[in-house]
């Protein structure tokens, strides 16, 4: 108390309007004290000559409850959350009914939203009978605005009863931090109630007969009406055929994008710019049940038993007509971001989806992005998107990704971008047999003036030269030996460097072994099992390029070194299916140098006992070492 007198009396002196502003919480908190200690004691209020009357008296009462009773609370919600429809039919207690007369203004002010002539259902007129709709509207509306500042739609039943409805509808002030602060508090223990309160609204704006659907107001009031709805809606946006459920379920798994320092980063849902209701909804395996549950919902499974649903030719139909054209853009924008989001990045190569769920999803990304006029705000984030699809797998598929990516990009886009488009176009030349297009595509774009000075910019420079040696070897270029180890990363490497690395010593690897020059191919192979240290690669891979190495060191009558390096990684795979035709391979050649140290080791000076006993062993077998090339195939890897 001395402290704050004596801030006052400094201010008497010297006034700051600032010093005076940080007394607020501290005035209000002793002046209270002393209207609480003058109304107990009227002979002391005599002597007083000053009255204290609190500036809104309506809303002080808000601030001298104690508690709320949440008991009465959740007895209503245990009797009515099976039963929407007798929660509005019910005659119902005091309780009952001035809670039913809270959800009704909400059921109004949305059905006004929507149609002009019907604000109130048939089971809220019943309710209503000779009451202001325009003054029910306006409560619905503060009702609404009130909810969210306590953090949910549910909160609305357990706001405190003691407090007169007029207060809360027309004298509650917004910006009552500390009222508002205090219903918080009051209501900390309370019940998550949202669910409950959404589908009692949702059940009064179900309405055929209204104008327009209430579905029109998922998007900015999607936080009143049933999650399942926003399901609904999002399933009519992707297309209504054949949504993965993956694709859904993708929302709550970070999405993982470059940075131009050619690194990793997450990005959540919510940064990426879902609402919180897209987001529960789609992070939550209890709503998306429940949207399965749905009338409107059917399931599938794809030929590798991938989930799909879909949605009824009725639904889709009703969707159509009822839907304005402004919420038919906006969730296909929300589509669009949730297709652009589930796609793995592109290069990274630690994700690739099973063909069918590929397929799927691919048909609906084409959908979405085929004669459409996208948002300049996603047209980067869907070439993100394609280029995944640019990668691998099927021809079709990735012929028209780049064929959709190159129509979206721009000139003043990134680097980034540029170079990608241009080498999956390139890629994609090559494997069409158009040597020639593809080489010009890249020395093109190289020769060009391009602004990109970033890690992710020396990377993917990487990957255009090793688009054009590529070209070059199948062209059986004489510059090929010379040229192949133009590019470098910058060191300390970037995980993109690393990527890239890799790539560039599984194809020097593989034209230097094709040549016969079989120590520059072990130092290739040795680089790559080395970066493996600094980023580990699959287990498959790993045991693939030990095999090659290993083959390798036969080749250069290293068998020793070769047992050595295969053993150590079978002794680490003994759980992999004795299908894996990798596994049988590197056995092969375990079983070769084991046969060999074994004559070795019995060599008798007396005979004439060399290698060619080996080699000619080995030279048996070797047509099943040689398949380590079609098992790379088999089994890609970004880094081969």
């Amino acid at each position: 108390m001395a402290c704050l007198c004596g801030c006052i009396n400094q201010l008497i002196d010297n006034f700051d309007p600032k010093t005076a502003a940080g007394l607020a919480s501290g005035l209000n908190k002793h002046l209270e004290a002393i209207r609480s200690i003058l109304a107990r004691n009227k002979s002391l209020a005599k002597e007083v000559r000053y009255q204290i009357i609190p500036s809104n008296q309506r809303t002080a009462k808000i601030l001298s409850l104690h508690s709320i009773d949440l008991v009465k609370i959740e007895r209503l919600h245990s009797v009515f959350k099976d039963d929407v429809k007798g929660f509005w039919v019910a005659s119902g207690d005091a309780l009952h009914q001035e809670l039913r007369r809270r959800i009704a203004c909400i059921t109004i002010f949305l059905r006004s939203k929507v149609d002009d002539n019907a604000w109130a259902s048939y089971d809220v007129a019943n309710l209503i009978q000779g009451r202001t709709l325009s003054e029910l509207r306006y409560a619905g509306s503060k009702y609404i605005k009130i909810a969210r500042r306590l953090g949910g739609i549910g909160s609305i039943l357990w706001l405190p009863l003691e407090i007169p409805a007029s207060t809360y509808e027309r004298y509650l002030n917004m910006d009552d931090a500390e009222a508002f602060d205090h219903i918080q508090n009051l209501g900390s223990d309370a019940p998550d109630l949202n669910l409950f309160v959404q589908r009692l609204i949702t059940a009064q704006l179900d309405d055929p007969s209204l104008v327009l659907s209430h579905r029109n107001l998922l998007l900015e009031y999607g936080d009143c009406i049933s999650p399942s709805e926003q399901g609904l809606l999002l399933l009519h946006a992707l297309g209504g055929n054949d949504i993965p459920l993956d694709l859904l379920k993708s929302a709550k798994i970070p999405m993982r994008r470059w940075t131009t320092e050619g690194e990793i980063q997450s990005i959540t849902a919510s940064d990426f710019g879902f609402n919180a209701e897209i987001i529960r909804l789609l992070s939550s395996d209890e709503r998306l049940e429940e949207l399965s549950q749905r009338p409107e919902v059917t399931q599938q499974a794809l030929e590798d038993g991938t989930i799909v649903w879909s949605l009824s030719p009725e639904a889709q139909e009703e969707f159509s007509h009822r839907l304005t054209p402004q919420t038919t853009e906006d969730w296909a924008t929300t589509a669009l971001k949730l297709l652009c989001f589930a796609c793995p990045p592109c290069y990274e190569g630690k994700v690739n989806w099973a063909l069918p769920l590929k397929k799927a999803i691919w048909n609906l990304l084409d959908k979405a992005t085929n004669q459409k006029r996208l948002p300049s705000s996603l047209r980067a984030c869907v070439i993100e998107a394609l280029l995944f699809f640019c990668e691998r797998d099927l021809f079709s598929i990735r012929f028209a990704a780049v064929e959709r990516a190159k129509s979206l990009l721009r000139k003043n886009m990134s680097f980034y971008y540029q170079a990608s488009v241009t080498l999956f176009d390139s890629i994609i030349s090559r494997i069409d047999g158009n040597f020639q297009r593809s080489e010009s595509l890249i020395l093109d774009f190289l020769a060009a003036d391009h602004e990109g000075n970033t890690r992710s910019d020396n990377a993917l420079r990487g990957r255009l030269h090793i688009s054009n040696i590529e070209n070059k070897i199948h062209r059986y270029d004489k510059e090929v030996a010379s040229t192949i180890y133009n590019w470098e990363g910058i060191h300390p490497l970037s995980t993109f460097e690393i990527e890239v690395t890799r790539r560039l010593q599984g194809v020097a690897a593989k034209f230097f072994h094709s040549i016969g020059d079989f120590k520059t191919t072990r130092a290739s192979l040795e680089q790559h099992l080395w970066l493996n240290s600094t980023m580990p690669i699959r287990p498959n891979t790993r045991l693939l390029i030990v095999t090659r190495l290993a083959e390798i060191h036969c080749e250069l009558h290293e068998y020793e070194k070769a047992l050595e390096i295969i053993q150590v990684e079978l002794d680490g795979i003994s759980a992999a299916p004795r299908s894996n035709p990798i596994k049988q391979i590197a056995k092969q050649i375990n079983q070769i140098c084991q046969n060999f140290i074994s004559i070795k080791q019995i060599q008798n000076p007396r005979f004439e006992i060399t290698f060619d006993i080996f080699d000619t062993q080995y030279a048996i077998q070797r047509p099943c070492c040689q398949t380590v090339d079609r098992a790379f195939t088999a089994y890609p890897e970004p880094g081969w």
